[in-house]
C-alpha cells in the first residue's frame, strides 16, 4: 500500500513539473493535477503548439477577402415541414443533417442538392422516442446519426437515412460527440452531484452510463457561465475540444489523452479572470465596459486555415448601450497571421461579388454558412430599390418567385 501510494504521489509531483515547464509562455487549461487518480485524463506536450498572436489580425476591405475566395457555391434547401430553428447543421458523407432542437424539435435529413430525405421527429415516451432535444452528432464508425434527450438519460441511434436503429442509456451531458466507441460529453457544474468546485469537471468520457475518465476540472470563472459546444471535429475527422472561455484548443489522441494545438492569445483576455467567481453582472462587464474579449466556437479547422470567433464589447449607435458582439477571424496556417473583413465603405457598390455568412461548421476544406428567408428577403428587397448586382446564381435564387418552401440557402466557400 505504501508503495502505490509513493507512486501516485511521484506521478503528481512529475505532472506538476511537466505542467510548468510547458506553459510558460502560453496560457493553458492544465488538467495534470488531478493525475494522481487513474480515471483522469492526461495532457501530452508531445507536440508543437501554435500561438495565434489575435492582436496582430487584420481586417480586410471585403473586396481582398473576396479575392481569396477559391471557390463559393450557393445551394437552396426546401422543406415541406417548416424549420423553426437551425441549432446544428452537419454535412456527413452525402448528407446535410439540421438540428431543430427546441421549435419544430424534429431532425431534417437532406442530400446535397437540397432535396429533403426525411424528418426525425419522434417526441414521445415510447422505446423509439424521444422527450426533448438537444444536440446530435454522427457515430462515425457506423455511419449513424446520434440524439441525445435532454430530458432523459438516453442516446438515440438513427441511419443517414432516419430510420430508428437502437436507444441506450447514457450520461446526461450538454453537448457531445461519439469517439470511437465512446461517448465524450461536457458536464454541467454540479453534474456530479457535489457543488465542491473540485469535483467537478468539464468533460466526462463514458461507455453508455457508465463514464470511464474525467477531466478539465471547473475553474471558478466557469461555473455560472452559459456552456458552448466545444467540441468538434477537423477536416481529418480529429476530435478539437475548447473548454469554456478557454484561450486554448486541444486535440484528442486517444480517450482519455489529448494535447494542445492552438492558443489563441489576447491582449486583455476573460481567461485571466478564471480563478474569480464573477457574477453574471461582473462578468457581462469585463467585457462591456473594461473591453475584455474571449474565445468561442464553434473552433472550425480545414488543411490551411482555423476559424474562430472573438467575443467583445461593441458599441450599439441605435440603442446608445454597449452589448457582447462576436467577430469571425481566419487564422492561415502558413503565414501566421489572422485576418477577417468589413463590408464598410465597400468600393465596388452596387456590384457585391458573394454573399459569405459565418461559418458554422466545414466539410473538407469548405466553410459551411446559411442564409435564412429574413436575409433573403432584405437583399431581394437591396436588389430591386438599388439595382444591386450580386453573384449571377445567388441572384437566380434571391429572384425566384416559388419560394415558399425554402428554408434556407447553403453557402460552401473555400478559401486559398
Amino acid at each position: 500500500m505504501l508503495a502505490k501510494d509513493m507512486k501516485k504521489i511521484l506521478l503528481f509531483v512529475i505532472s506538476i513539473i511537466t505542467c510548468f515547464s510547458c506553459t510558460k509562455s502560453v496560457k493553458v487549461h492544465p488538467v495534470t493535477e488531478s493525475l494522481m487518480a487513474s480515471d483522469m485524463m492526461q495532457i501530452s506536450y508531445d507536440s508543437t503548439i501554435t500561438v495565434i498572436d489575435h492582436e496582430k489580425a487584420v481586417i480586410l476591405p471585403f473586396e481582398d477577402f473576396n479575392a481569396r475566395i477559391k471557390d463559393i457555391q450557393y445551394i437552396p434547401f426546401f422543406s415541406r415541414e417548416p424549420i423553426g430553428g437551425v441549432d446544428r447543421l452537419i454535412i456527413f458523407d452525402k448528407y446535410v443533417i439540421v438540428l431543430d432542437a427546441f421549435k419544430s424539435e424534429s431532425i431534417f435529413i437532406f442530400d446535397l442538392s437540397g432535396k429533403l430525405i426525411n424528418v426525425i421527429h419522434s417526441k414521445g415516451g415510447g422505446p423509439k422516442e424521444y422527450h426533448a432535444l438537444f444536440d446530435i452528432c454522427i457515430d462515425r464508425r457506423d455511419s449513424l446519426i446520434v440524439l441525445d434527450d435532454r430530458l432523459a438519460p438516453f442516446k438515440l441511434f438513427f441511419t443517414l437515412e432516419g430510420q430508428f436503429v437502437k436507444k441506450i442509456r447514457s450520461i446526461p451531458c450538454s453537448y457531445f460527440e461519439i469517439f470511437n466507441d465512446k461517448i465524450i460529453g461536457l458536464l454541467g457544474f454540479g453534474q456530479s452531484y457535489s457543488r465542491e468546485i473540485h469535483e467537478n469537471y468539464l468533460i466526462g468520457v463514458s461507455i453508455n452510463d457508465s463514464i470511464l475518465y474525467k477531466g478539465f476540472p471547473y475553474y471558478p470563472l466557469q461555473v455560472q457561465a452559459v456552456n458552448y459546444r466545444g467540441l468538434q471535429y477537423n477536416y481529418k475527422d480529429e476530435l478539437l475540444f475548447k473548454p469554456n472561455l478557454s484561450d486554448t484548443v486541444y486535440q484528442f489522441l486517444n480517450d482519455s489523452t489529448l494535447f494542445v494545438k492552438y492558443v489563441v492569445n489576447q491582449k486583455k483576455s476573460v481567461w485571466e479572470k478564471r480563478d474569480e467567481n464573477l457574477s453574471s453582472t461582473e462578468y457581462h462587464s469585463l467585457v462591456k465596459e473594461s473591453h475584455y474579449t474571449f474565445l468561442t466556437p464553434p473552433i472550425l479547422e480545414t488543411e490551411k486555415f482555423l476559424a474562430y470567433r472573438i467575443s467583445h464589447g461593441l458599441f450599439n449607435n441605435a440603442t446608445n448601450r454597449v452589448q457582447v458582439a462576436e467577430m469571425i477571424f481566419w487564422y492561415e496556417k502558413d503565414k501566421k497571421q489572422s485576418f477577417s473583413y468589413t463590408m464598410e465603405n465597400l468600393k465596388s457598390f452596387p456590384y457585391i461579388p458573394n454573399h459569405v455568412p459565418q461559418p458554422i461548421a466545414i466539410w473538407g476544406n469548405y466553410f459551411v454558412g446559411l442564409t435564412f428567408p429574413y436575409e433573403i428577403d432584405m437583399m431581394r428587397e437591396t436588389i430591386q430599390k438599388h439595382g444591386v448586382i450580386i453573384n449571377e446564381k445567388l441572384n437566380r435564387i434571391i429572384m425566384a418567385e416559388k419560394n415558399e418552401d425554402l428554408e434556407f440557402i447553403l453557402v460552401l466557400y473555400e478559401l486559398q
